[in-house]
């Protein structure tokens, strides 16, 4: 889904900046597993936060969490933290991962981190409001919507098809048979690519932001975080 450039920019003054790392505490964690066996898809819904899906040669499909506070309002952050509902859940072949948030959210000392693993065979649906979405190595299809932030999506040459990258106001930029495509401005052009040998499709939708998606050939070994 194609959101609204002019809407997006509205949401800029509120994206939180990462507190300093040495100022962090984690004050929060859901963890989750699902056997991978049957499953086709993982999609997850998070309004803000930094979320990363990592493909990876294990079986099962791996979910954590975390929730962090600058350690300065740690009182208030740790409250706001726990109003936050996670969901996870498996219906049929798709595990759906949800995080919806609490009264008061927009606390800037509240960070979100949300960790993925599953086989790199499924394919992978995301939703996010603001934030960095980080997919990395899936061979199945890949649909990436970012209201304002960063996204970047990897994947195998091999296993594409197509890729469409849609970026409303920013950059956008596509890797793929040793070229380089991008657009860049305050009304960026779509960027399309439909020759490879592969049968999935990566679609990235990013209202306000960055967009790079880059097609990797040859095997190489799934990120650690």
């Amino acid at each position: 889904m194609r959101r609204f450039a002019f809407l997006a920019l509205l949401l800029l003054p509120a994206i939180a900046l990462p507190a300093r790392a040495d100022r962090d505490q984690t004050v929060r964690t859901f963890t989750q597993s699902f056997p991978g066996a049957g499953v086709a898809t993982v999609a997850l819904d998070i309004p803000v936060g930094e979320v990363r899906v990592t493909a990876a040669d294990g079986p099962d499909v791996q979910v954590e969490i975390r929730f962090t506070c600058d350690r300065d309002r740690l009182a208030s952050c740790t409250e706001r933290a726990k109003k936050a509902t996670v969901t996870a859940g498996r219906s049929n072949d798709r595990v759906d991962i949800r995080l919806t948030k609490g009264s008061g959210w927009g606390h800037h000392s509240l960070q979100v981190k949300a960790f993925i693993t599953a086989p790199r065979r499924l394919s992978v649906k995301t939703d996010l409001g603001v934030g960095e979405l980080h997919i990395d190595g899936f061979a199945g299809n890949v649909s990436a919507d970012l209201g304002v932030g960063e996204v970047r999506v990897t994947a195998p040459e091999a296993a594409v098809h197509s890729v469409s990258v849609d970026t409303g106001v920013g950059e956008g930029h596509l890797i793929a048979a040793g070229r380089h495509w991008s657009s860049e401005g305050l009304f960026t052009r779509d960027i399309s690519w439909s020759d490879g040998t592969g049968s999935s499709r990566i679609s990235v939708d990013c209202g306000v932001g960055e967009a790079h998606v880059q097609l990797e050939r040859g095997e190489r070994t799934a990120s650690k975080r």
